[in-house]
């Protein structure tokens, strides 16, 4: 099962890099709740479908390029580690960005249930689920 979760996570960031935002979100649980209150810009918690939507239309508003590169997915049982970079460009700055990401996703039942975002250290997110490097 753990490793249909990293195959699930895989396809939503798939999905969301190519524009398939529909198709990423059929992979979300109705009640997903994203925890994005580490993030230093808009710091905030998204529930729901309306949520997640919310969500892709915060970044639409900030970003003019944006994509989330994974560079490791870590299987953590009913967890999934991401470790990876965000590469964008500022929609009102024009200011390209790239830095390093990580995130947690919980699945239960084929379904993303929940996203920590905003970790920006590999061992910070790796001891939030019980794994040391």
């Amino acid at each position: 099962m753990s490793q249909e979760n990293v195959e699930i996570v895989r396809s939503v960031y798939e999905a969301a890099n190519r524009g398939d935002r529909e198709h990423a979100l059929g992979f979300l649980h109705p009640e997903i709740v994203i925890d994005a209150t580490r993030r230093v810009i808009n710091p905030t918690t998204y529930v729901g479908m309306d949520g997640a939507q919310q969500l892709f239309t915060d970044m639409d508003e900030v970003w003019e390029e944006f994509r989330l590169e994974q560079i490791e997915l870590i299987d953590a049982g009913s967890r999934v580690v991401v470790i990876g970079r965000l590469v964008g460009k500022g929609k009102a700055s024009g200011v390209e960005v790239e830095q390093p990401i990580a995130g947690i996703w919980n699945v239960r039942g084929g379904r993303v249930v929940r996203v920590e975002l905003g970790y920006t250290d590999r061992r910070e997110a790796l001891e939030a689920v019980g794994l040391s490097e």
